[in-house]
């Protein structure tokens, strides 16, 4: 009976000795990593005292100064850009006359008419020395322009704005081996901005004849524009064959015809 009542007591004995067995065996390696963690952690405070002057007080105050003097720097920086970019979107012609400020009403139309010859005479040879006989270079041409009328200012603001873009457009996808087949078609709303954005967006329509090949060429022409123009999205792209001549030589490549719809914001500060 003696031994009996003793068994309950010396399991419950064996079962304590267990744990707390356990206990040693997982608590050593754990108070280890501990110690090793509180050593570095005690390594790293002479570090970190050494950095604060640098992170709170007068140090931090100055690096902040001059991180918010750089920022600015390069704002200004990028403004610069931006309103030079602006000014070759609305820049008069070169060789018209100008009275206060404006070209004279009676020689813009003159001005326009030689820009387009140049600019026709340009194109035109682009495309010879691509083997494309261009018959017809599409521009655009307003009604006042047509009927020799004089202009108002508003009309030539927008017609020297149009011509600008025009023959920087023409001239980038030119040297892509993409020429217009039909003139280029400019919506209004330069003068919309939405909100207080420091941005004036307009939209038109290139519609360009090219090889296939080229037009990955051509979209990153018109989405550059040499740098000179203002900042370019592409909006949408439709391409379709062109019916294939009747006679091709060796070295002729079938066309396609490719109507991108751009926008173009331009910087109005």
């Amino acid at each position: 009976m003696r031994w009996k009542t003793l068994m309950p007591a010396i399991w419950g004995i064996s079962a304590l000795v267990a744990v707390l067995l356990a206990v040693v065996l997982w608590l050593a390696p754990a108070q280890e990593r501990l110690q090793t963690e509180l050593s570095k952690a005690r390594g790293e405070v002479p570090r970190h005292r050494s950095e604060l002057p640098s992170l709170v007080g007068a140090s931090y105050r100055d690096d902040l100064q001059r991180s918010l003097g750089d920022t600015a720097g390069l704002r200004a920086g990028f403004e610069t850009e931006l309103k030079k970019q602006a000014l070759v979107v609305e820049r008069w012609f070169a060789d018209v006359k100008m009275v206060e400020g404006v070209p004279a009403r009676d020689e813009f139309v003159s001005a326009f008419r030689f820009q387009q010859d140049e600019l026709r005479r340009e194109i035109v040879g682009k495309a010879a020395a691509r083997r494309r006989d261009l018959e017809n270079l599409p521009l655009n041409t307003p009604a006042f322009v047509q009927n020799d009328q004089p202009p108002t200012l508003e009309e030539m603001k927008r017609v020297q704005r149009e011509a600008n873009l025009e023959s920087l457009l023409l001239r980038c996808v030119g040297d892509a081996g993409a020429f217009p087949y039909r003139a280029v078609d400019f919506q209004e709303g330069w003068d919309a901005v939405a909100g207080d954005s420091p941005f004036r967006e307009s939209s038109l329509t290139v519609h360009l004849s090219l090889p296939a090949g080229a037009l990955h060429d051509t979209l990153r022409a018109l989405c550059e524009l040499r740098g000179a123009g203002p900042i370019v999205r592409i909006e949408t792209l439709t391409t379709r064959p062109r019916a294939l001549p009747n006679r091709m030589g060796p070295d002729d490549l079938p066309l396609i015809d490719a109507d991108i719809l751009l926008v173009l914001s331009s910087f109005r500060k």
